[in-house]
C-alpha cells in the first residue's frame, strides 16, 4: 500500500510540471483520484471548475480558499473528482452502477485507412467508418485533418480521426501541452468529425513522454478535450484514448503502465463522464476471437479477446466500448522478427475467420459502439514491423471483406 501511495504521488506531482511556485497557503495533499492543475493567467474559479465538471464551491472548498479567488498564476491546485465532499476529497457514496443493456448500443463496423484506395471493398465487408490517424504539433492549423475527413465524407463514410502529438513537446510544461492539445482539438471540432479518439496508447512511452505517464495527466487531457470539442460540435463522439495492451511489472509508473492497472485508475478517476465511448486495441491475437486458452505464448490475458474485453467492462459497467484498433497478422510464409513468432501460424484464412467471429461477438455483447479493424491496406512490411499483413487487401483481393460482410448482413 505504501508504494503505491508513492506511484500515486509521483504520477500527481508530474502532471503540476510549471514555472516555479509563487508565495500560498499550503493546500492539502491529493489524493490518488484527483487532478494537480496550474493556475494559468486569465483563470477564475468559474472556468476552471466548468472545465472540470465541477461545481465552483467544490473547486474553491477543497483548496481552502475562502475569498472566492483562485491563487495567482503559476500556482498548483487541487481539482476534486466530481462529487467529492466539499473540502476532503473524498467521494460521496453512490449506488453501484447498473451495466448497459444488450438493446440500447448500436453496433458499427470501419476500417484504419492508409491510401483509401479501396472504399467499394470496405463497403462489401459493411464498412461504414474509416478512421486515420491525426499528428499535431504545437501551432499547427486544424486543417491538417481536412484531407481525411473530405476522402471519408466523398466515399461515404463516418470519420474518426485519432489525434496524437509528439512526445518530446510534452516535456517543457506538460500541463500547458495538454491545454494546447485541447484547443487544438476544439478547432479541429469545427471541421465536423463524427469520431475523436483523444491520443492513442497513453500508457506507453511509444506514444507518451517518458517519465511523464500517469492516468491523472491523461485524465486531464480528456477532460479539458471532451469539453473543448462538445462546445463546438456536440455530436462528435469522443472515446477515450485506447491503452496499449502490456504486461511489464504489474505497476503503473512515469515510464509506462501496465494497461489492466491503467484502465482501473481511469475508471477510479471517472474518465468516463468525459468521453462517449472508452477505446480498446487487441492486436496480439493467435486464436480464435472465443477461446480463453492456447496460445502458443502462454496464459496471458493480453493474448485473449474474451479475457481483455471483459476488463474494460468490468472497469466501465456503463459506457460502451470502441474497439478501436482490431486485428490478426497474418505471419505464415513471412519473415518476422522473434517478437513476432507467435503469429507465423496464422494464414490469411484465419484472419479472415477470426475478424468476422470478432464483429460477431462485439455485436452480440451489446457493449460494442465501434469496431474498427486494423488494417485495411497497408503495404509497410518489415520483419520487425509487418504492418501489412495485418492488412485486409492482399494483392488486391480481401477474403475477409467476404466473412465480414456476410456476418454484417451485406452479402
Amino acid at each position: 500500500m505504501r508504494r503505491f501511495a508513492l506511484l500515486n504521488l509521483l504520477c500527481l506531482c508530474l502532471v503540476g510540471i510549471a514555472p516555479p511556485l509563487m508565495a500560498q497557503t499550503p493546500i492539502p495533499d491529493a489524493q490518488p483520484n484527483e487532478i494537480i492543475y496550474v493556475v494559468q493567467p486569465g483563470d477564475t474559479a468559474e472556468g476552471v471548475a466548468a472545465r472540470f465538471l465541477i461545481s465552483a464551491e467544490l473547486l474553491l472548498a477543497r483548496n481552502g480558499v475562502a475569498d472566492g479567488q483562485l491563487p495567482p498564476a503559476g500556482t498548483r491546485i487541487i481539482i476534486p473528482r466530481p462529487g467529492a465532499t466539499p473540502g476532503t476529497g473524498r467521494t460521496l457514496p453512490t449506488a453501484a452502477p447498473t451495466p448497459t443493456r444488450v438493446a440500447a448500443i448500436p453496433f458499427e463496423l470501419g476500417g484504419h485507412v492508409f491510401s483509401f484506395s479501396y472504399p467499394r471493398q470496405m463497403q462489401a465487408a459493411g464498412m461504414t467508418w474509416a478512421r486515420s490517424i491525426i499528428r499535431y504539433t504545437r501551432g499547427a492549423s486544424a486543417e491538417i485533418a481536412a484531407g481525411a475527413l473530405d476522402a471519408a465524407r466523398s466515399n461515404g463514410f463516418a470519420s474518426l480521426l485519432t489525434i496524437i502529438g509528439d512526445p518530446a513537446e510534452m516535456t517543457d510544461n506538460l500541463t500547458r501541452y495538454i491545454q494546447e492539445y485541447a484547443t487544438f482539438l476544439g478547432r479541429a471540432a469545427a471541421l465536423r468529425p463524427d469520431a475523436i479518439e483523444v491520443w492513442t496508447a497513453p500508457n506507453s512511452a511509444r506514444t507518451w513522454a517518458d517519465g511523464l505517464i500517469s492516468p491523472q495527466a491523461y485524465v486531464q487531457m480528456l477532460t479539458l478535450s471532451y469539453e473543448a470539442v462538445k462546445r463546438v460540435s456536440p455530436e462528435t463522439l469522443i472515446i477515450a484514448g485506447a491503452p496499449e495492451p502490456t504486461v511489464r511489472n504489474g505497476g503503473c509508473f512515469p515510464s509506462g503502465c501496465d494497461d489492466s492497472p491503467f484502465i482501473r485508475a481511469l475508471a477510479n478517476l471517472d474518465a468516463g463522464s468525459a468521453a462517449d465511448c472508452v477505446g480498446m486495441r487487441y492486436t496480439l491475437g493467435a486464436t480464435p476471437p472465443d477461446a480463453t486458452s492456447g496460445d502458443p505464448r502462454g496464459d496471458s490475458r493480453l493474448y485473449y479477446y474474451p479475457r481483455m474485453f471483459d476488463r474494460y467492462v468490468e472497469a466501465f459497467p456503463n459506457k460502451p466500448i470502441c474497439l478501436i484498433e482490431v486485428g490478426y497478422l497474418a505471419g505464415r510464409g513471412l519473415e518476422l522478427a522473434d517478437s513476432f513468432a507467435w503469429a507465423s501460424r496464422t494464414n490469411v484464412q484465419n484472419q479472415a475467420e477470426w475478424l468476422a467471429r470478432m464483429a460477431e461477438l462485439a455485436r452480440q455483447s451489446g457493449r460494442v459502439r465501434l469496431m474498427i479493424v486494423w488494417n485495411v491496406d497497408s503495404t509497410t512490411f518489415t520483419p520487425d514491423n509487418p504492418e501489412s499483413a495485418y492488412a485486409m487487401l492482399r494483392d488486391d483481393q480481401c477474403l475477409a471483406c467476404i466473412t465480414l460482410g456476410i456476418t454484417m448482413g451485406v452479402r
